[in-house]
């Protein structure tokens, strides 16, 4: 039969460890002796126990003292220590429980309780160990998927800059030959006589200055992640708002629109002018293509307790905010590119669906 664990006795007294040897034997234990506590100390160099029954009374180094020892050493924190005594005396057992011992059994022992308390203590120092191996194995797999989280995060950064490095290069690429194009087109602009050719004119101009303002945004994004010096300065809300209407100014007159502001000529801001400009002329412009004609979208500002409010609210085409698919494939661009910004400045942007025929965008700023 397997053997329920490995004891060592350490007694002065054969008969006392005849007397144990017959009953731990009998009960399927593995067991070695000691006759004294330096002979104790001799086997833990280099043997491991499940479990040491101690006699106290011994000469030249006694049973706590022998515990005191045994305890120094890290790899024998969990082995229980059960002390065999005559002594009873309150004292003792506390000296016995603060040099690190689990348990007493008085002499002379009941082999019952003997059996009991071995057994229980044991099944302690196994669990324990089951703990701490498994401990061990977490903490293995924690150090092992926190290399791979490291190496994949290395590797991640360098794509982000590859990334980075990459629009940067496409923002200064690109901006230059679409200045040089704008200015082509509305040279053209002018001298066109036929309405077929200011039509295509118009289109052309319309696709430059969307691929300008994109390119505009990607650069914006690298400075942003990039943690580049981006300067904050103060300007009037509503001013920012009428330049922007200004600039779709054709776009409104052509669905005749309806945009209405409603902030106060007094308000500013402190943040950064272009990012704030180019997160609400982005959205606003794509407001502006899909709604309905005749529309009326209305502008205004809720100024709260530590905050500001912008609010854009019209009446969206079939679009609900709780599905994504229903929104033209631009406007989740500027929707990421505008809750960007607003993270950079430590506000929020958000989807309102206020009613099935009302929908507003929302960008918080903190005062």
């Amino acid at each position: 039969m397997e053997k329920k664990g490995r004891i060592l006795v350490v007694d002065d007294n054969p008969k006392n460890i005849q007397l144990l040897g017959n009953i731990l034997n009998d009960n399927h234990y593995d067991l070695e002796v000691a006759l004294g506590g330096k002979e104790a100390l001799q086997w833990l160099r280099h043997d491991k126990f499940d479990l040491i029954l101690l006699d106290i009374m011994m000469p030249e180094i006694n049973g706590f003292e022998v515990c005191e020892i045994i305890r120094q050493d890290p790899e024998n924190n969990i082995m229980p220590i059960i002390y065999l005594s005559a002594k009873n005396d309150k004292e003792s057992t506390v000296q016995g429980f603060n040099v690190g011992g689990q348990d007493f059994i008085s002499k002379p022992f009941d082999t019952s309780e003997l059996l009991a308390r071995v057994s229980t203590h044991i099944e302690l120092k196994k669990s324990k160990e089951r703990l701490l191996n498994t401990n061990r194995d977490l903490e293995q797999k924690v150090r092992e998927r926190t290399l791979e989280l490291e190496e994949s995060n290395k590797r991640l950064q360098a794509l982000t800059q590859t990334k980075d490095k990459f629009l940067s290069f496409i923002g200064r690429e690109i901006a230059s030959p679409l200045n040089d194009i704008n200015r082509v087109v509305n040279l053209i602009k002018h001298s066109a006589e036929s309405s077929r050719m200011s039509e295509t004119i118009n289109l052309l101009e319309h696709s430059t200055v969307n691929l300008a303002f994109i390119v505009k945004m990607a650069s914006q994004i690298t400075q942003i992640n990039n943690n580049e010096n981006i300067e904050f300065q103060e300007f009037y809300l509503n001013g920012l708002i009428e330049h922007i209407l200004l600039q779709e100014d054709g776009l409104i007159d052509s669905k005749n629109l309806n945009p209405v502001c409603e902030i106060d000529d007094s308000i500013k801001l402190k943040a950064n002018k272009d990012l704030i400009k180019n997160s609400f002329l982005g959205i606003l412009d794509t407001i502006f293509k899909h709604i309905e004609h005749d529309s009326r979208i209305h502008i205004y500002l809720n100024i709260l307790q530590h905050k500001k409010e912008l609010v854009m609210t019209f009446n969206p085409p079939n679009w609900d905010c709780k599905d994504t698919n229903t929104m033209p494939e631009e406007t989740l661009l500027y929707f990421s590119y505008a809750d960007l910004v607003m993270d950079f400045h430590q506000g929020t942007f958000e989807i309102k669906q206020d009613t099935k025929a009302s929908m507003s965008f929302v960008w918080t700023f903190n005062s």
